[in-house]
């Protein structure tokens, strides 16, 4: 028996020591079946620059139909508003990905089995030895009480199998009619975009469904609540002439729409994404003076001051693509990046997201656990 437990105890020392090491994971899948959505958010100075791209239905990266395809963009203020061809950006998110990866820690499936193997025999036999002792009470024999050795591997065993059963669980209202503002209009890349603006949620509603979207009464709510706070509404549809052109990359993302509006602190706007009633997984990259979080709903994957690598790509991929949106010092002013990654559900995506500074910048890479 004592052999048994110095085996159990080697056991987990070698799995501590294979935990200590990490792989190096890095390829960002795309989900393949639900809405995509991915974004890199550049904020300083109270003004927000918001490079939003999203997944395209189809396989082809044509667009096959004359359907209208468009977005609608919820904003604090009127925004400026840019695009670029979607692949022109995917370097920027290669990068992006590489820089972020997380450690992902492989673990032999024999360590698994060996750990179970030890676990079992070592509760099965305290179980036996407990009945084996009560049988012998009963009939009135005198039996030698347990010894230390044989109490402490019949808890370790059962601690053991606790831990199997929750490891997974660690792995892994109408106003009235108003008129409609419209604050700017003009054709971006693939896509003819308008700013808007008004008092009534239902007359912005109305707007939209008369340019080809459709909104029903259902959305009234998440429309008002915009409305309330005063916001602008972005609205990307993409040009007949553009429907017989290619429109996304290989990977199926559609070209990004670019966004710069004032804002105090960073926000992505969800809520209206809520209306489509399905799971949409969320892939959002965060530059800033410090490190920041936004709540539980979606996961931090990574958080540390850029790497000369990735400033130097910057610098080059702005040339590249004559995206502005660093300036002199902007080492300094975006000087930490972010990653957050996570499926959201249409009930956790009824309030936009709000990124707010942590107390400390420390740095945070995650940890994936394979067996």
């Amino acid at each position: 028996m004592r052999t048994m437990l110095v085996v159990a105890l080697a056991v987990m020392a070698i799995a501590a020591r294979v935990n200590a090491d990490g792989k190096i994971y890095y390829r960002e899948r795309l989900a393949p079946k639900i809405p995509y959505q991915r974004a890199v958010l550049f904020h300083r100075g109270g003004r927000e620059t918001l490079l939003l791209q999203s997944k395209f239905t189809t396989s082809s990266g044509y667009a096959v139909t004359n359907a209208p395809m468009g977005w609608v963009v919820p904003v604090p203020t009127a925004a400026v508003i840019s695009s670029m061809k979607a692949d022109e950006v995917f370097p920027l998110f290669s990068m992006l990905s590489r820089e972020t990866r997380p450690n992902v820690v492989e673990v032999s499936g024999w360590l698994f089995v060996v750990w179970l193997l030890v676990t079992l025999v070592g509760f099965v036999s305290g179980v036996c030895s407990l009945i084996v002792q009560g049988a012998l009470k009963i009939s009135g024999h005198s039996c030698r009480p347990m010894s230390s050795t044989m109490k402490f591997v019949l808890f370790a065993s059962f601690l053991s199998c606790v831990i199997l059963l929750i490891m997974p669980q660690f792995l892994d209202s109408r106003k009235g009619r108003h008129d409609v503002d419209v604050l700017s209009s003009q054709d971006v890349g693939i896509y003819h975009a308008t700013v808007i603006t008004s008092s009534s949620s239902m007359a912005v509603i109305d707007w939209l469904n008369t340019k080809g979207f459709s909104f029903t009464q259902s959305d009234m709510e998440v429309f008002d609540r915009y409305v309330r706070k005063g916001w602008c509404f972005v609205t990307a549809m993409v040009r007949t002439d553009a429907l017989t052109k290619r429109i996304a990359d290989y990977e199926g993302m559609v070209d990004p729409l670019i966004l710069s509006f004032t804002s105090p602190s960073p926000v992505y706007p969800l809520a209206l994404t809520s209306t489509t009633g399905t799971n949409t997984e969320l892939l959002i990259y965060l530059l800033a003076d410090r490190r920041m979080d936004c709540g539980d709903r979606v996961r931090m994957w990574y958080a540390n001051t850029n790497s000369e690598e990735w400033s130097g790509y910057l610098y080059s991929w702005e040339d590249t693509t004559n995206f502005v949106v660093c300036s002199e010092g902007w080492e300094t002013n975006l000087a930490f990046l972010c990653k957050f990654k996570g499926v959201l559900t249409p009930a956790q995506m009824t309030q936009d997201l709000e990124f707010a500074a942590c107390p400390d910048n420390k740095p945070y890479r995650k940890r994936i656990v394979r067996w």
